[in-house]
């Protein structure tokens, strides 16, 4: 069940991640912009109505100013900051909102991306003359003059996730084509890939057997004459195997058209489907000759 505070979350990450695109199409950043810059253009820009602010009780009170200590106190745990955001009421309601819940969304939408660029600040005379010496100093006053920009990616650049591919249809999946058998010795292995190859033999046997059994209940159903015909035949006959009955059902069929006739009760309805389930009990799968290992399929 989720909490009042991951479904505001989920309210203001959405409107957030609308905020922060609208200012993108509004706004050029033709050298990039910082998180905190970011920040101050979403701050400007309302919330949505019926926005629903964080989710939190009163304030706490600041922590006392701590007197000052003349020895210096070592492995002292800092002291945890107050969670407390500055904008309950906006749906970016801190930076860290903005870095940990909209950013890495945009960047994973490869609709922004960031870049290291070189600070647009010039050193002037006084501080040239003033730069360190040392090769260490140099180094540090050189990582200072980086920063870390964020940019907008052209929509023509992005690059667009395909759709997954259809899933490879694979016949036999139920009955273990595709099945993990690395656990398997080889000797087991060539004993499972025997006994599936069989498997699958049946099955397909199974399937096309169905399918033409069904055809002719289908049939029977649909044409009561020859329903009742089929069943009186098939009463004075020793021959109860789906060809017979097939054969059967050819010889009748000659010459007269094959159409529905109407029924004349619902006794008669009634009686018709007692023959049709009677005649596909004679055709079930296990009561055909040759299909005797035929227990995995009814």
């Amino acid at each position: 069940m989720a909490t009042p505070f991951l479904l505001q979350r989920f309210q203001a990450q959405s409107a957030g991640i609308a905020i922060v695109r609208d200012i993108l199409k509004r706004e050029s950043f033709p050298n990039g912009f910082t998180t905190a810059q970011l920040y101050k253009l979403a701050m400007q820009a309302p919330p949505p109505a019926n926005f629903q602010p964080y989710p939190l009780g009163r304030r706490p009170p600041p922590p006392p100013t701590p007197k000052p200590h003349k020895k210096k106190i070592y492995n002292q745990k800092p002291k945890p900051e107050d969670s407390y955001p500055p904008n309950p009421d906006h749906p970016i309601r801190s930076v860290r909102f903005l870095k940990e819940y909209i950013l890495p969304f945009l960047r994973g939408a490869n609709e922004i991306t960031i870049t290291q660029q070189p600070t647009a600040k010039t050193l002037t005379a006084q501080e040239a003359d003033d730069a360190p010496k040392t090769k260490k100093q140099r180094l540090q006053l050189t990582k200072s003059q980086v920063e870390f920009v964020w940019k907008v990616v052209p929509p023509e650049n992005r690059v667009k996730v395909s759709a997954p591919p259809p899933e490879k249809l694979v016949v036999g999946r139920e009955v273990g084509v595709g099945g993990n058998v690395s656990h398997l010795n080889k000797r087991r292995m060539l004993a499972r890939a025997g006994k599936i190859s069989r498997e699958v033999d049946r099955m397909k046997a199974y399937n096309q057997f169905s399918e033409t059994r069904d055809g002719l209940l289908s049939r029977l159903r649909d044409d009561p004459e020859l329903n009742l015909e089929m069943a009186e035949a098939v009463e004075n006959s020793a021959e109860t195997d789906l060809p017979s009955l097939l054969a059967m059902e050819t010889q009748l069929g000659k010459g007269r058209p094959r159409q529905r006739t109407a029924l004349a009760s619902v006794d008669t309805e009634q009686h018709l489907k007692e023959q049709t389930d009677k005649i596909r009990r004679l055709v079930a799968y296990k009561a055909q000759a040759g299909h005797k290992s035929t227990s995995r399929f009814i």
